[in-house]
């Protein structure tokens, strides 16, 4: 297990339960699997969620690139963050 700064990695991070967070290295793996979930920020280098899931499938699309990130970067647990660009 890497360590985990569970900082959301983009302040473009659509703010909910799923999100990037610090550890992100810009491998590519989410935005292939789910691309309508994922984008990549050029500023910072990686990817962040760019829309949360609405549907059953999106969301087990969703735990599937949590399975699949490397760098154990794809994080559920966003309801418990306090987001500073919620809207």
């Amino acid at each position: 297990m890497f360590p985990q700064n569970d900082d959301p990695f983009s302040p473009k991070s659509c703010p909910g339960k799923f999100y990037v967070n610090c550890n992100c290295l810009d491998h590519d793996l989410c935005a292939s699997l789910a691309p309508k979930l994922f984008a990549r920020d050029d500023h910072f280098g990686g990817y962040y969620v760019v829309r949360q899931p609405t549907t059953d499938e999106e969301t087990d699309l969703m735990q599937e690139c949590i399975e699949a990130c490397p760098m154990e970067a794809i994080r559920d647990n966003g309801d418990k963050i306090e987001w500073k660009n919620k809207k």
